[in-house]
């Protein structure tokens, strides 16, 4: 759908193995991002105050609960990791957002979330 080249499931398995390694380095246990404890998503991911609000506003415009919040932090978080980068980018909060919408229009969650207001 977009224009990068489609990788090996070698080179993906590579990367999801790597993004394994940094989750349990940072959480100094075998925890990994999708179930580490629900305090430590907010402090591991460094989020800025802007993040933060932008965060906030999509889940009170998508009607999201605090546990929705809290999965899509982890989601970016992971989206971060699988690219390398050291904090969690506007794009991997982009992309975890659209994950979620589609997990809601699947599982017929109604609410209509829009990125950009």
């Amino acid at each position: 759908m977009n224009n990068r080249k489609a990788e090996s499931s070698i080179v993906i398995r590579e990367r999801v193995t790597a993004a394994s390694g940094i989750q349990r380095k940072r959480y100094a246990s075998v925890h990994l991002n999708g179930n580490v404890p629900v305090s430590e998503p907010m402090t591991a991911a460094m989020l800025s105050m802007e993040q933060e609000r932008f965060i906030q506003s999509i889940c009170f415009k998508g009607k999201w609960s605090n546990r929705t919040m809290v999965k899509l932090i982890r989601i970016a978080r992971t989206i971060a990791d699988l690219v390398g980068e050291q904090s969690i980018s506007v794009a991997s909060i982009s992309e975890a957002i659209d994950y979620l919408r589609i997990a809601s229009a699947i599982h017929g969650n109604k609410s209509e979330v829009v990125a950009g207001g």
